[in-house]
């Protein structure tokens, strides 16, 4: 079964995202086949999960966004970030995989935040220069292990994935604790 929202409708689909987004000074609007985000603070954020249906434990699933994030106006030690959410819906672990700018400075960055705490268990970043990529998060049921991975050049009509990360959620330091009933939750953040 396929799930997606292009946000070509100019309406958000309530069945798929509810009805609110979670939010601190910030908002999500879809217009012309963009899901937009607008702030009124330096200090702001903005989350939008996807309640569709929890994606299975015991299935192979993928999501991937195209994200845009213009950096100018940053100044030292601002950070402007959004990307993909991947939390299990049971217990709260959770994995992110973000483009960010922060200053002058361009980063994919993954954080695996494994059982309690607010630390991260696992982090990768690599720099980069771009300003817009698509992002994929997927999960091998078979290897109980979830690949966060970025396409450069997401306009080329070749999809060129480059991993970031590949987390055994079943084991170590990076394990979730999942079980047959375990489903993962999606948001944009």
């Amino acid at each position: 079964q396929r799930w997606s929202d292009d946000f070509n409708d100019n309406d958000r689909n309530a069945t798929g995202w509810g009805t609110v987004d979670l939010s601190r000074g910030a908002s999500f609007s879809e217009s012309n086949g963009q899901l937009r985000y607008s702030s009124s603070g330096s200090d702001s954020m903005v989350e939008r999960n996807w309640i569709g249906s929890g994606l299975p434990y015991a299935k192979s699933w993928e999501v991937q966004v195209l994200v845009n994030l213009p950096g100018s106006g940053l100044g030292a030690g601002q950070i402007r970030e959004i990307g993909l959410e991947v939390g299990q819906q049971e217990d709260g672990d959770v994995a992110t995989l973000k483009l960010e700018a922060e200053g002058s400075n361009r980063f994919f960055r993954s954080k695996n935040y494994a059982g309690p705490g607010e630390e991260a268990a696992a982090t990768q970043a690599v720099t980069t220069t771009v300003s817009q990529a698509r992002l994929r998060a997927r999960w091998d049921a078979g290897l109980k292990q979830l690949q966060l991975e970025y396409d450069l050049a997401p306009d080329d009509g070749v999809e060129t994935w480059v991993e970031l990360v590949d987390w055994n959620l079943g084991s170590g330091k990076t394990s979730w604790d999942l079980n047959a009933s375990s489903t993962f939750a999606v948001s944009i953040k």
